[in-house]
Formats: C-alpha cells, structure tokens, sequence
C-alpha cells in the first residue's frame, strides 16, 4: 500500500463523484475544495455561509449541493460553471435531511419534525410539497433505475408506502403496509420491490411489489427484538436480513423466504454445529463451520538505528518500533470476546449492524455488535463461515471493494487491514505514510484506491493489484 499526504477534513465530510474523476471535502467548517482524484491538486474551491453539515454529488457529477442545518439553507455549486450558484432556504420549518432527486434536476429537503418534504425544481423554480412523511433518511428511497421515488407515510393512524414517478412526480403507486410502526424502507436492485422493515420492537420484514402486493413476510422468531440491518447483493439475487439474536437469514430473490440462517457463535469449533444451533426452521440449509480461519491481529517490536545515530554517526542504540500483521490461529477453540447489553439503555449493541456483499455476491460480511473486535466472512455460495478476522482495536469500518472481491477495515487507530480469499494483510501507516486514526473509509468506483478518513484529516490508500496480498504466514 502507498499512502497520499494528508488532509484537513471537518466532521468526516469527503466524497467521490460517482464517476471517481474529483474528490469533495469540506475545510475548515464553510470551505469546499473539489480536488483531482489522480493528482489530489485542488480543481475549484467554493465558501459557505456557515457550517457545512451535509455534502452530496449529483448524478451526473455537475454539481455539488451543501446543507447548512443550522440555518435551514442548502447552497448547491456548478462544478462546470463556479459563476452560477443556488440558495434555497427552508425558512422557519428548518432542516432536517436533503438529497438530490435521482433526475439531476431537483432537490429534496426535510423539514423539522419530518412535517412535509419539499422538492425544489432547478429548472423551473417550481416548488411541491409532500405531506404525511414518515421519516427522512430511513424512509426514503429512490429504485435503482433512477425512475421511482418509495416514501414511508403516516396517515390515520396507519402506514403507507408512496411511490412517485421521478419525471413529472405523479403518484405511480400508493398502498397501506401489514406495519404496527413502519421503521424503514428499502428498494431491491431489480427496481421492482420494496422491502419494508417494521420497527425493531416487533420481529417482521415485509416485501412488496411496486403495485404494493405482498410477496412475503419474514418472522422468524417471536419474542425479542427484530430487524437490526439488511443488504442486497449486487445483481439481486438474495437479500440478507441481520436480527438482533444475532443471525443472519439469507433470502432469495425467486421467494423472498429464508433458505439460510447464519449465527455469529461465541467460539469457533472445527465440528459442525448440532442442527438446534444452526436453524430454527427445518426448510432452511445448514451451515457450515467446519475449517473455519481465523486471522488475529497481532503487534511486534522491530530494531531499527535511531535518528541520531544516523545524523551524528554515533551508535545510541537500537530504536524498538512497532509493527502489525495477522497470524493465523487454530479455530478449534477460539473463543470470540463478547459483551452483554445494558438493558437499562436503549438500541443495545447486538445484532449484526454492519452487513455487506461483495461485488461479485460470494461472500458476505458482518460485524455482530457485541463481538465488536471480530468480522466474519461468509461463503454464499457454500453456505459456510469462510474466515474470521479478530482485531486488537474495535471495528470503525469495513467495505467491500466495488470491483475486485477483496475488502478493508479500519479499528480508529493508524492501521489499515485488507482480505481477499488469497488472503489478509496489516499495514501501520505510521511506517510508510501519515498518521491517522482512521474512522472510516470510501472506496473509489475504480477499486485501486480509497480514502481513508479520521476526525479531522484524510489520506488516499493505493491498492496494488488484489493477487499481490499475500496469505498470512503459517
């Protein structure tokens, strides 16, 4: 890995343009430089009127919105143009959430308390309100295709789900959800269902069709908690849902009914697991946890001459560094550290919050809350536990490559860590490049690089070539 020099950031905000050509990050509270994403040098630069809290490309990689939510006003750049510019001002109803509408052409806002969504034209200046909104983020979406809008709606004491047609933003589609408190909703990749969460008080995940007819509801238990997360893999073939009792059920897309259900178990065993464990349902598959590796993150002192003694040619002993790497363990009886909820605290930490397909769908990832230090890696296709990745630090981040099928996590300390089926590595970038303690991390669309973000201060990571990770040593 090669590292990039670094660079201020405030409160986390950089960004690709969806085509990876420029890069967006915010300095200095109210500056916004637009960089080159080869060379890093500074393409534009723009000034807010106050405190930039949301940073998002549009679709077409022409301009560039900021929302001030401490003033309730979003200002929008031309990237192509930096003469023209766009204020819109909430007013008094304030700001809650904004985004781009997927035709390039308008903007959705928030306002406070989610009272009424307001979708300002760029091309005409027209203005349209949508009431009854559910909630901002979580119950928003746009397909895949660009060409519907789904909007979770609360009216007369019942949830609905709205579909818009993004180009003249008529109501396509408009039915009434099996919800008791509709939590969120989600587009499949095929643009053609919809699949709603209930709130995680109640155990249940609904799928609808576009024209609003039921395909299947998912409960597969009935006391506890529910739905902690879910994912689609790219091609949409299966869904992933993650429970808060700690499994994962994989649901294709030809039933919408779970075939599988993978547990994060406390200790990895070589025997396969007793069919009680595996599954509560007969008609699911079972899993395999047989030969499962686990990579642990492991740190070592090297020797290395002292800075003085190279400047002054004197000997003043050697200087002891530290260094990083991973080492497989046997996972006949490893245990996995594991913390028990406060259940005097809301949203516990358990469950699988963090869950992801690779690119090309084979493997899945998961980091189970209450085993924050762990990530595990399963085979989709082998419906089997592939390997576990055990960290000295808690996981901040993980994401998949968006090309090759490899990923990178970060524990909010100045390391960095990749896997790929060929194998793991761990880089200290203290060693080669500047220091951060990473927090998060954004791939570029290309998949030979990514940024990798702290507090305040950035970096790019180069990656070379996935086939030159080397395995862990024996």
């Amino acid at each position: 890995m090669d590292f990039s020099d670094v660079i201020n950031v405030n409160s986390k905000l950089c960004s690709f343009s969806h085509d990876g050509a420029l890069l967006a990050h915010i300095d200095g509270h109210y500056k916004v430089f637009v960089r080159y994403t080869k060379s890093l040098t500074v393409y534009q630069m723009f000034t807010c009127v106050d405190e930039v809290s949301h940073l998002l490309w549009s679709y077409d990689n022409s301009m560039l919105l900021c929302g001030l939510q401490k003033r309730g006003i979003v200002q929008i750049f031309s990237i192509q143009n930096p003469d023209w510019s766009c204020k819109i001002d909430e007013g008094s109803f304030g700001l809650t959430s904004v985004l781009w509408a997927s035709d390039n052409k308008s903007v959705l806002t928030t306002s406070e308390f989610n009272l009424r969504i307001t979708v300002w034209s760029l091309v005409n200046k027209s203005v349209s309100y949508i009431k009854y909104p559910k909630r901002a983020s979580p119950g928003l979406e746009f397909s895949g295709d660009g060409q519907f809008m789904a909007l979770a709606e609360r009216r007369e004491f019942a949830d609905y789900v709205s579909i818009f047609s993004v180009k003249n933003w008529n109501l396509a589609s408009h039915f009434k959800t099996e919800t008791n408190d509709l939590e969120a909703i989600r587009w499949a990749p095929d643009s053609v269902t919809i699949a709603v969460i209930e709130s995680c008080t109640e155990v249940k995940l609904l799928f609808y069709s576009i024209l609003g007819k039921l395909l299947s509801t998912i409960s597969p238990y009935q006391i506890g908690l529910g739905v902690k997360s879910l994912a689609f893999s790219p091609t949409g073939q299966f869904a992933a849902a993650g429970f808060y009792d700690q499994s994962i059920h994989l649901i294709p897309h030809l039933s919408w009914k779970p075939i599988a259900r993978f547990v994060h178990q406390t200790v990895i065993k070589q025997e396969p697991p007793s069919r009680g464990d595996v599954s509560r349902d007969t008609t699911m598959s079972s899993i395999s946890y047989s030969g499962v590796t686990v990579y642990k993150e492991v740190e070592y002192k090297t020797q290395a001459l002292a800075a003085s003694a190279v400047v002054n040619m004197q000997p003043s002993g050697p200087l002891r560094i530290k260094q990083v790497k991973y080492e497989i363990v046997d996972s006949k009886s490893f245990e996995i550290p594991s913390h028990a909820p406060d259940p005097e605290k809301p949203n516990p930490k358990i469950g699988p919050s963090l869950l992801a397909f690779s690119a090309n769908g084979l493997y899945m990832l998961s980091r189970n809350d209450n085993q924050p230090y762990t990530l595990h890696i399963w085979n989709v296709k082998q419906l089997a536990l592939e390997c576990v990745l055990h960290q000295l630090e808690p996981i901040a981040a993980a994401q998949w490559d968006p090309v090759h099928c490899r990923l990178a996590l970060v524990t909010a300390t100045c390391k960095v860590f990749m896997w790929s089926p060929e194998g793991c590595v761990a880089v200290r970038m203290a060693d080669s490049g500047p220091t951060i303690n990473a927090l998060d991390l954004k791939w570029h669309p290309d998949g030979q690089k990514f940024i990798i973000v702290g507090k305040h201060s950035f970096c790019m990571c180069y990656v070379r070539d996935p086939s030159s990770i080397d395995p862990a040593p024996e």
